[in-house]
């Protein structure tokens, strides 16, 4: 039983570890498509300025 127990928790361990490896590429392209959005409205309205700041970020 307590083999059985530690099992299911070092599977449940390296579950938990695939998503932190994930994580921190999902925030960079979620700030990449945030940037794409945000430069594509400010160059629409005529801030060139400020787009050009969030291509530079992105």
């Amino acid at each position: 039983d307590m083999d059985e127990s530690f099992l299911q928790f070092k599977a449940h361990n390296e579950s938990k570890n695939i998503f932190k490896a994930a994580r921190t590429p999902a925030v960079f392209f979620a700030i990449a498509v945030t940037m794409y959005i945000c430069s594509g409205v400010f160059g629409l309205v005529g801030l060139y300025t400020i787009a050009n700041i969030c291509n530079l970020v992105m």
